[in-house]
Order: C-alpha cells, then sequence, then structure tokens
C-alpha cells in the first residue's frame, strides 16, 4: 500500500468502472476480476467483487495470479465486458495499480479513464490518467504512476 494507492481509493476507482461498465450494458454486465501474485490482490479481488455487486454487475473472480496478457486474452475469450487487474505490470514491485481493460482487451483508451473520472466519487485524492493507466494522486498532489 502506498501513500496514494489505498483502500478507499480502491474503492472509489472501482466504483467508477462498476459505474461506467453499468452505463454501457445496464442488465447483465460481466467484469472479469484478476491480480498478479503481489500482495494484497487476493483482497483487491474480493472488494472489486463486492463493488460490482453492488451495482449489479456479476463479477468473474479469476481464482489464481496471472499476468496482464493472460487477462486481455481471456476478456476477449469469455465475451466479458471488462477486466479488472491488480497488477504492478511492468512497474518495480512496491507500485501497485490497478488496470482496466475493455472487451477488446485492450487498455482503455484515454476517454474512457476521462468518464470514469466523472462517475467518481469526491474525495480529498483524485485520480489522474497518464498513458494507459490511472494513478491515485493524493491530496498534496504526490502521484504513484
Amino acid at each position: 500500500m502506498a501513500e496514494a494507492f489505498t483502500f478507499a481509493n480502491v474503492r472509489r476507482a472501482v466504483g467508477g468502472i462498476a459505474r461506467y461498465v453499468a452505463s454501457q450494458k445496464p442488465h447483465g454486465a460481466r467484469v472479469m476480476v484478476g491480480r498478479d501474485p503481489r500482495f494484497p490482490g487476493e483482497t483487491f479481488c474480493s472488494m472489486a467483487a463486492e463493488i460490482l455487486e453492488r451495482h449489479r454487475i456479476t463479477p468473474v473472480i479469476v481464482a489464481e495470479a496471472a499476468p496482464t496478457p493472460a487477462f486481455a486474452y481471456a476478456v476477449v475469450q469469455t465475451r466479458a465486458d471488462g477486466v479488472i487487474n491488480f497488477t504492478t505490470s511492468h512497474n518495480p514491485p512496491q507500485c501497485n495499480r490497478i488496470k482496466f481493460s475493455t472487451p477488446d482487451g485492450c487498455p482503455a483508451l484515454p476517454e474512457v479513464p476521462q468518464e470514469l473520472r466523472q462517475r467518481l466519487k469526491p474525495k480529498t485524492g483524485r485520480l489522474h490518467y497518464t498513458g494507459q493507466k490511472a494513478a491515485a494522486v493524493g491530496p498534496r498532489g504526490s502521484r504513484s504512476t
């Protein structure tokens, strides 16, 4: 956990993703939830599943840790409506991130994070979009990208 990558900010981000998915598919949406093997991926997956269920989205939890390309492939093969992946990807191990990929298995394009930001509930921190990742930004402007 980092200054900006907190349980509260993870809840905010997943809630924004859930509202976005529900706006795209109001009934019958399914979102995959996965992680890499780092701490506390399993906890984040459980939190994400609960939040998705509250938005009437069926979470499809991937039981085992897997690399990001595996989730990109799986979301297309299962015809899910997106995938939330908790991973450090190519970053240092202490830099956990949330990656949201769309049904085509690709990282969300810039217009998707813009819409996600509009769907976030206001808090002291904010999410900052940097390329293909949304990084949490703390109240003092410190950023984890």
